[in-house]
């Protein structure tokens, strides 16, 4: 699979990786319910990466794993080896902000978070994390503003809508506004 295209030998490093990564993908997939064993994984997509330094899904991938691990520098830095113009950029910058918030680090989540917001001030993702990250900070008033600006200025599917209409009350009952909140 990895070497072999239909009885024909690869001879080209990208669909090699590619092959590689497909094998990471499937093992993902097939053990989504168990505890999973990363150090082959991360192997793999370490080969993946020496075959080709420029795959970005490889470098995702990668960060996420590491992530899971709880090893947030490390993920940090795959996550920053993302190309900007490549569509997992957005959500490898989201995935850096959170994890600095369980790093207990909130200024830096945030300063990550409303520089996103000022390249993409309508992006629905970045604004829900702020907004959560408000919230699991205690900082409900700014939650609510955030909730609301989402709410009331983007095109929301209803399935986001009351998640995020919930989270929203949460944050007026911890204020002691019950009106609100219900």
């Amino acid at each position: 699979f990895i070497f072999n295209n239909d009885s024909f030998l690869k001879n080209n490093d990208d669909e090699m990786a590619q092959s590689i990564l497909g094998i990471v993908n499937e093992s993902l997939m097939q053990n989504s319910n168990q505890p999973q064993n990363y150090n082959y994984l991360i192997f793999y997509l370490s080969l993946s990466l020496k075959l080709n330094k420029a795959f970005n899904e490889a470098y995702f991938y990668s960060a996420q794993l590491y992530q899971n691990l709880k090893k947030y520098r490390k993920a940090e830095e795959f996550y920053n080896k993302i190309e900007n113009d490549h569509s997992l950029y957005l959500e490898s910058q989201i995935n850096i902000a959170i994890n600095k918030s369980y790093e207990k680090k909130l200024e830096e989540a945030e300063k990550n978070l409303i520089f996103l917001l000022n390249s993409k001030p309508q992006n629905e993702r970045v604004l829900v994390a702020l907004a959560d990250l408000y919230r699991t900070s205690k900082q409900y008033k700014k939650a609510i503003q955030v909730y609301s600006k989402t709410l009331n200025n983007l095109s929301i599917d209803e399935n986001q809508k009351w998640k995020l209409l919930y989270k929203r009350g949460i944050c007026y009952e911890k204020l002691d506004n019950w009106k609100s909140a219900e």
